[in-house]
């Protein structure tokens, strides 16, 4: 994840990103569960398991400043050398 992270950032360019959004800074994580409540914690976590192997199919980014989700595009994550989108599939920042 943070090789991926550092491939999208450097592609997308300089930006006005909040200093632990930086290549570098970031700490990758997934969602794993939205919405659980509190008191549901201890009976939700042993349903993780054990590690996690994944591959990202799209990206979005997350705005705290304007609460909002911008959609980065997605791409085909089979190849496990590439860390961003190909040529044919762009990452759409816009």
């Amino acid at each position: 994840m943070l090789r991926l992270h550092a491939d999208v950032h450097g592609a997308a360019g300089e930006d006005e990103d909040l200093p632990h959004t930086a290549a570098g800074d970031w700490t990758p994580h997934v969602t794993l569960a939205r919405r659980v409540r509190l008191a549901d914690i201890a009976a939700v976590l042993p349903l993780i398991g054990g590690e996690i192997r994944a591959r990202a199919g799209r990206l979005r980014r997350w705005d705290k400043r304007s609460a909002t989700v911008t959609d980065l595009g997605g791409f085909d994550g089979r190849n496990e050398n590439a860390g961003v989108p190909g040529d044919d599939d762009p990452v759409n920042a816009s």
